[in-house]
Order: C-alpha cells, then sequence, then structure tokens
C-alpha cells in the first residue's frame, strides 16, 4: 500500500471509525464506568431519531476533525514549518501536495473515506 493511502487508512480508521465505534457503544450500553453510564443514560432517554441525529453530529465531527488535521499538515508542508507526517519514509503532505492537497484525499469515490471506512455514507460526496 502507498505511503498516502497508508496514512488515510490510519487516520480514517482511528479517528473517523473510532469515534463512531464509541459513540455505538456507548448507545448500546456496553460501559460500565460512570462516565459512560450517565451518557448512557442520557441516550436512553432519547427517541431513535434523537439518537440518529446525535450518532450523524459524531460522524460529522469525526470527519471534520479528520479534515482539519490533514488541512493542517497541507498548511505546515507549504509553510515549511516544521510539523511533518511521515510513513515509509515519504512526507505525505508533499505527496498529496501533486496531486492537489492533502485535505481533499478523505472525500470521493475513490477517497480515503469510501475505501476505508466502516462507515463511508458520508465520504462519499466531494
Amino acid at each position: 500500500m502507498a505511503p498516502l493511502d497508508r496514512f488515510g487508512q490510519y487516520l480514517v480508521q482511528h479517528v473517523h471509525d473510532a469515534a463512531i465505534e464509541e459513540f455505538d457503544r456507548t448507545a448500546a450500553g456496553q460501559y460500565k464506568t460512570d462516565r459512560h453510564q450517565y451518557l448512557q443514560k442520557i441516550l436512553d432517554e432519547l427517541s431513535p431519531e434523537q439518537k440518529s441525529v446525535v450518532r450523524e453530529c459524531v460522524r460529522r465531527a469525526a470527519g471534520v476533525s479528520l479534515c482539519q488535521l490533514a488541512a493542517a499538515l497541507t498548511v505546515s508542508f507549504d509553510f515549511d514549518d516544521g510539523i511533518k507526517m511521515i510513513v515509509d519514509g515519504v512526507n505525505v503532505a508533499e505527496e498529496a501536495d501533486k496531486r492537489e492537497s492533502l485535505k481533499y484525499e478523505p472525500y470521493g469515490l475513490d477517497g480515503w473515506g469510501a475505501k476505508y471506512s466502516k462507515f463511508p455514507e458520508g465520504w462519499l460526496k466531494s
């Protein structure tokens, strides 16, 4: 797998998908900690439609966070301010810059979200 795709797969799985899975486990009442019990109690009081809206907010926030990180790495590369993400010896922002920008990599039918996410529905729009 190319370094840029490896980076994208890692971000999608460990940022985007992990956030949605955390919500799903919390909403399903799978945790025993006080912190989770509190949230689970509140979520239990919501209708299925309301839970769906909250889940969509979590999904969008996770996607925005991933894209903001990618955009910040692109800006860092553009201004050479010393922050780099190196995968297999390749600066992923530099590699993405050849195609346009790292911040656009998650989107579209060939983007990281569509290729690597367990929840690709929000990534398919460019």
